[in-house]
């Protein structure tokens, strides 16, 4: 089963989505297919929680079903994606939809820095990482494993980002500059996801 890129989530989102039933037939098969995932998926194992269908969406645009599947604290989902008219699922992507609301934290160890994110924080110490004597890196923490992060040295700056697990990382291909650093990282603070369609994006395996 294929894992989705966030960009490819959000665009089955274009036009909007609707509450749908989630019939048994579909619950069966979400649950099934949820615990033969689960191992692949760095959580707490399948047993240790209550896992339900919470909830399904039906996007207006094609039909398709979107399936909530509860993971490891509120409103943290494996949505797993089914064709309409279809028990099969094809793909799905781990989302933790409450930290898209929460308050972004901004840390660079090199400069003593853990603060609510701003532009002006991005802007003065992004490019100040490839003279940093030690720990030459800058997270935006989402919390509960959502995240971007950038690591300086001598050849560049190298930016992965994580959706809610290690199932779910991903990097840039190559180094970039400091002000695609900064342009990333007030895209991810402050836009609309523009930095997951702007860039290409490798998954890393762990």
């Amino acid at each position: 089963m294929r894992l989705l890129q966030i960009q490819e989530y959000l665009a089955m989102l274009d036009g909007g989505a609707e509450t749908a039933d989630a019939d048994e037939r579909l619950t069966e098969a979400a649950l099934a297919a949820a615990e033969s995932l689960w191992p692949t998926l760095h959580l707490a194992a399948w047993g240790d929680l209550p896992r339900t269908v919470e909830s399904v969406a039906r996007c207006v645009n094609s039909g398709i079903r979107l399936v909530h599947v509860t993971a490891d604290w509120i409103n943290c989902y494996l949505i797993l994606v089914f064709p309409p008219e279809s028990d099969e699922t094809d793909c799905y992507i781990l989302f933790d939809i409450g930290s898209e609301y929460s308050e972004i934290t901004f840390e660079c160890p090199a400069f003593g820095i853990r603060k609510a994110v701003s532009e002006e924080l991005i802007e003065e110490y992004v490019p100040r990482l490839q003279q940093a004597d030690s720990d030459p890196f800058a997270i935006l923490d989402l919390g509960n494993g959502s995240y971007m992060q950038t690591l300086a040295d001598p050849s560049g700056y190298f930016v992965e980002y994580q959706l809610v697990s290690l199932a779910s990382h991903y990097t840039l291909p190559a180094p970039v500059d400091a002000q695609t650093v900064i342009a990333l990282f007030k895209s991810y603070a402050f836009g609309k996801k523009e930095w997951s369609v702007n860039h290409q994006w490798n998954k890393l395996a762990f």
